[in-house]
């Protein structure tokens, strides 16, 4: 039976531009936010530290919650419920070569407005994504 699965997301500003990453999946890759899923027992503010920290290696303050969506994985899977916050810059600059969760698979990354963003060029594999982008930065 399938389950409801929680994670987290940030939004990186720079220059009026936001940080995606592109994850390859099993047969097509989707751009995504910086983030990954709470693990049980986890408090969900440092879990979206550690993940921006091993997936870009940079180090973000969370600063806000701006928005939820969600997605369901291959095949009848779980539900995931993504809560994203934005985040501030700390440290470092993107380098995906020093990812530690090999299982993320990222392949490459952007900065975009939000405008850029909207556009068919940027596949997230779900609308509810692109809906909480348009209701956040007020599209």
């Amino acid at each position: 039976m399938p389950n409801v699965q929680a994670a987290v997301k940030g939004i990186l500003m720079r220059n009026g531009k936001f940080l995606i990453v592109k994850q390859k999946l099993s047969g097509f890759s989707v751009w995504d936010l910086p983030g990954g899923r709470i693990k049980y027992g986890s408090d969900p503010v440092s879990c979206l530290i550690r993940e921006f920290r091993e997936e870009t290696d940079m180090n973000v303050e969370v600063i806000k919650p701006v928005g939820t969506w969600y997605f369901f994985r291959e095949n009848g899977g779980d539900q995931v419920v993504l809560t994203t916050f934005l985040c501030r810059h700390v440290s470092g600059e993107v380098d995906l070569g020093k990812n530690t969760d090999k299982e993320e698979n990222l392949t490459e990354y952007k900065w975009v407005s939000p405008e850029e963003f909207m556009s068919d060029d940027f596949d997230t594999g779900h609308e509810s994504f692109k809906k909480m982008i348009r209701d956040y930065f007020r599209l």
